[in-house]
Parts: C-alpha cells; sequence; structure tokens
C-alpha cells in the first residue's frame, strides 16, 4: 500500500489493522502519523522507527499490536525494545493496551521492565513470550497498578512464584495462564478481590481438592 492510499483512510479511522499485510513499506505505515482519531494500531510488519513515528504523533492511541518481525532491534541490540520507542509509549496518556504476543524470542525481562513503567496500562498480553520469567511479573505487579488483564499463557519460564506476585493486586480482573496450579488460582482468586475471569487449562499442574474448591466458592459468594 503506498502512503498516498494510506492517507486517503477516512479522517475519522480509530482502528487500523495491518496483520499479514507484507507489502506495506515504512512510508506506508508513517502515513498514519499525526493521525487525529487513531485509537488502535496493529501492525507485525514494522520498525521501532514506525513506532515511534505513530506513538509521538497519535496522542490518542490506546491500543499498540506488534510483534516478533520488528525490523529493527534498536540502537542498542542487547535491548529488543528501543529506548526512543518506549520514551513515545509512555507520553501517551491514553495507551492502556498492549499485545507483545507475538514477538516470540525478542522480548526480554529487561524489555518488560521498560513496558512496566507505562503508567496507565491496563491490559497487558504476554502470551508465548518464552523468555519471559518470574522477573517480568514481580515487576508488572508491582509497578501496573491499574492493570486490569494480564494474558501470559505459553510463558515457559515463569513459575509458581512469579505468578503469585499478583495476588492482592487492587485492579485486576482478568488472569490467563495454562502453566498454573490450584495453589495459583486460589492465591490470586482468594485475594484479588475485583478479578471476574481466570484462564486455565488441562494441564493444571495439581488437582482441585475440597479445600480449595470452598475457598473460591467462599470468593464467589462475598
Amino acid at each position: 500500500m503506498s502512503p498516498g492510499k494510506c492517507g486517503k483512510l477516512k479522517k475519522n479511522l480509530k482502528r487500523i489493522a495491518l496483520a499479514e499485510c507484507d507489502r506495506i513499506s515504512d512510508d506506508g505505515l508513517r502515513a498514519f502519523a499525526h493521525h487525529p482519531t487513531l485509537k488502535t494500531f496493529d501492525s507485525y510488519n514494522i520498525s521501532w522507527e514506525d513506532v515511534v513515528s505513530v506513538a509521538s504523533t497519535c496522542m490518542r492511541l490506546k491500543c499498540i499490536g506488534i510483534s516478533t518481525r520488528m525490523r529493527s532491534p534498536g540502537a542498542n541490540t542487547n535491548f529488543w525494545i528501543s529506548d526512543d520507542g518506549m520514551f513515545h509509549l509512555k507520553q501517551l496518556a491514553e495507551l492502556g493496551d498492549l499485545d507483545l504476543s507475538k514477538c516470540g524470542v525478542n522480548v526480554t525481562d529487561t524489555d518488560i521492565l521498560s513496558v512496566s513503567e507505562i503508567s496507565n496500562i491496563r491490559k497487558l498480553d504476554l502470551s508465548w513470550l518464552i523468555n519471559v520469567t518470574d522477573t517480568s511479573l514481580f515487576n508488572i505487579a508491582s509497578k501496573c497498578s491499574k492493570l486490569e488483564v494480564i494474558k501470559i499463557s505459553g510463558c515457559e519460564a515463569i513459575t509458581d512464584k512469579g505468578l503469585r506476585a499478583f495476588a492482592h493486586h487492587p485492579t485486576l480482573k482478568t488472569f490467563d495462564s495454562y502453566n498454573i496450579s490450584w495453589e495459583d488460582v486460589v492465591s490470586v482468586a482468594s485475594t484479588c478481590m475485583r478479578l471476574k475471569c481466570i484462564g486455565i487449562s488441562t494441564r493444571m499442574r495439581s488437582k482441585l481438592v475440597n479445600d480449595r474448591y470452598n475457598l473460591l466458592l467462599h470468593r464467589q459468594c462475598n
């Protein structure tokens, strides 16, 4: 898609999803810079320069989805998320939804430390980030005080300790992880009083016994 065609999209555009659009160039993506109404920007064939271009000029942006096909690793090759890109993400007063689930092995604990500093983040999808460990969960749980949704299914390096970091979180509503035990479920569900949804699977690491069931039942009744 050419920059001209991108620029002709309706002025009241709120959401653009460009996943699988392999023929879109940097210039095409940057055509959305300064868009006055754009709130959701989802593209996996993107560079951090593109992220900066859009994030630094679309001040109503609430949701960004990016993935493993980032075309540049940033100035420092030890950091997948560039300092410049993160600076502009943190300036987005309305940014509340960040999806990194398609970023694969590229995202590390160092990157998530930067993400945890986005003050208004409410929904964070880290599913299938195999290099993310308990350290990331500790940082998110302690720093993301407005977090409502956390998705960490497929994060194989995460243990019970990391999962239980979300116990007593004041705003958490959705907790999604399949690498979990019933002890973890009870720890989170019995202390996060706004929790509405827990995502679990057949790979539960322990069986549900009566005392745990009673704790969950008591939580629902209160």
